[in-house]
């Protein structure tokens, strides 16, 4: 039987929809992203990409579930989950990888134990920290 994952911080972000933003980023907490991010996208917790939103540069987060569009690298420490609506051109690493039916996946991808995919330490002097109000 798998193994239940921690439960998400209680701190939930959001880049809404329409919002578009651009530089490197680090989140706390968890973050939701209808809109759209170019740059560098750091999450302690969860990366939600719904439907609406996308990424074009480095995503890195402890978990993600990814339903829009993601263009670059992405490195997921625990498990990254790729939704039927899902269209990514990126290269993945990830601990663990599920991907519904429809997701459109380009690039390569690596999988791996836990220990080797450990977040690495973003250098905050250079990202604009987003924290909820």
């Amino acid at each position: 039987m798998p193994k239940a994952s921690p439960p998400s911080s209680p701190q939930v972000n959001m880049i809404g929809r329409g919002t578009r933003v651009e530089g490197d980023f680090a989140v706390a907490g968890d973050l939701s992203v209808s809109g759209h991010i170019t740059g560098s996208l750091t999450v302690e917790g969860r990366a939600t990409i719904t439907k609406d939103g996308a990424i074009d540069g480095q995503m890195h987060a402890r978990e993600a579930d990814i339903a829009g569009q993601v263009t670059g690298k992405v490195k997921v420490a625990e498990r990254l989950v790729l939704r039927g609506t899902a269209r990514i051109d990126a290269d993945i690493r990830t601990a663990r990888l599920v991907v519904e039916e429809g997701a459109v996946c380009n690039g390569t991808c690596t999988m791996g134990p836990k220990q080797s995919l450990e977040l690495g330490k973003l250098d905050t002097s250079k990202v604009t920290p987003i924290a909820a109000t």
